[in-house]
């Protein structure tokens, strides 16, 4: 029997093997359905997966400067682990470094992932992963095993950030900080590449237990999503199913409160706000940006809306993808010609007012 074999790009699409525009070596696509994962797993008596991050270095995908893991067994988190990892001529994009902080001395003595991946790569055999944003980290996964002329593992993977936005229909961002934030999973490291995966982890233990299915695959099928796949000389990317039975349910905007914060007494440590000159970017979990530019004003602060020479605070807001806003690379650029602009980020921002917010599933009650 002749077994069907197609040509795929880094986004899973057949290609033309004459567009020079990919990897000479792309992943040869054996259509087949053996997984190596068995989805009629149970939730409750198997919760065993492993959460994965990673941080580049550069735009390219296979420039990955740090991997965190997390190995949950039974529903805890067991396990996490970092390494720090040398990209390509350990060269990085000042923005990349403006993310997570890694810069080339930090990994000039460290290994390459070609060198590395024979540590990571058994964490990873077998297994389901959870990736928070998987459409960035599993080709981040991807072009680094093509580049390094790596075989694929054998493992399933999903992605917690697009089962979040199905299963918390009353948030409105999920983004990892945000959903921490909102379901109140301690995190204060984000871009660490382990504490990314561990708050991975928490999230999707919290996706499982909303959720309520008794097998992977039913909770797949219920939200209307393929997993994810990579075994050897095959890549599925995990995707909305072609053709589905129910319709996309839209994910609505989270229903705003009156009484989410009060300023009658301003905290003491907020008067470092007053009389100052703040911007916002990004998403707040309290509201939109017409009621962050009251608070600002009820701080005797003056908010504006772009970054100039004016201001003293860019309050830095939650984004869906990794990369910085337009406003907070100028921020950045001004701090390097020696202007005094302080950039914060939302949580620091909102736990300086004592607002806090969870998330509230009343509503399922």
């Amino acid at each position: 029997m002749e077994t069907k074999r197609t040509q795929v790009n880094l986004f899973g699409e057949e290609i033309n093997v004459r567009n020079k525009n990919f990897y000479s070596q792309d992943v040869i696509r054996v259509e087949n359905d053996a997984l190596p994962f068995d989805l009629e797993r149970n939730v409750l008596h198997d919760t065993n997966f492993v959460a994965l991050d990673f941080e580049t270095a550069t735009p390219l995908r296979n420039s990955i400067c740090e991997i965190g893991l997390t190995v949950v067994k039974d529903g805890i988190l067991c396990e996490t682990k970092t390494w720090r990892v040398q990209p390509p001529n350990n060269q990085y994009n000042r923005i990349n470094i403006g993310v997570h902080g890694i810069r080339p001395e930090d990994t000039i003595n460290c290994k390459t992932f070609h060198e590395l991946w024979p540590e990571v790569g058994p964490y990873l055999e077998n297994q389901l992963l959870v990736m928070h944003n998987s459409a960035f980290d599993s080709y981040v996964l991807y072009d680094s095993l093509l580049a390094h002329s790596i075989p694929f593992p054998s493992c399933v993977f999903v992605c917690s950030y697009q089962l979040a936005r199905r299963t918390f229909t009353s948030l409105s961002e999920f983004g990892l900080s945000a959903l921490c934030f909102a379901l109140d999973i301690p995190f204060t490291q984000h871009h660490n590449a382990g504490a990314d995966a561990a708050a991975c982890a928490e999230v999707f233990l919290r996706i499982l237990r909303e959720n309520a299915t008794e097998t992977y695959g039913s909770l797949l099928e219920n939200q209307d999503y393929n997993i994810g796949c990579f075994s050897p000389n095959y890549f599925r990317p995990f995707k909305k199913e072609k053709y589905s039975s129910s319709p996309c349910k839209k994910t609505p905007t989270a229903k705003k409160s009156n009484e989410l914060f009060n300023l009658s007494q301003i905290p003491e440590e907020a008067t470092i706000f007053f009389g100052k000159t703040i911007c916002f970017t990004g998403e707040s979990p309290i509201g939109k940006r017409e009621k962050m530019h009251q608070i600002a004003i009820a701080l005797g602060a003056t908010p504006q809306r772009s970054v100039t020479r004016a201001t003293d605070f860019l309050i830095v807001g939650f984004r869906a993808s990794e990369e910085l806003s337009t406003k907070n690379r100028k921020a950045l650029d001004m701090q390097d010609k020696g202007h005094g602009i302080k950039i914060m980020p939302i949580e620091d921002f909102l736990a300086i007012l004592h607002i806090k917010r969870g998330y509230n599933d009343a509503s399922k009650q």
